[in-house]
């Protein structure tokens, strides 16, 4: 389930809002109507029992795969 494109199912108050303007305000962390029916709509996703990688009651460090930096060095 995308829950960012079920965000154009609620009223926000706004004209309708593009996926990837929703995605830009989440992952930026903007505080405005779009992101408040993100974080409802996952709530209620998370209530019934769905699973989600921002569910932070869920956390568990093994599940994430460290990333390695890679430093391009002068030649």
């Amino acid at each position: 389930m995308d829950i960012i494109a079920k965000i154009n199912d609620y009223e926000t108050g706004e004209e309708t809002c593009d996926e990837a303007q929703a995605k830009k305000y989440v992952t930026n962390n903007r505080h405005n109507s779009i992101t408040t029916i993100y974080y409802l709509i996952l709530k209620k996703h998370l209530r019934k029992g769905a699973t989600s990688i921002a569910d932070i009651t869920k956390y568990h460090p093994d599940l994430f795969k460290p990333q390695a930096l890679f430093v391009k060095r002068g030649q």
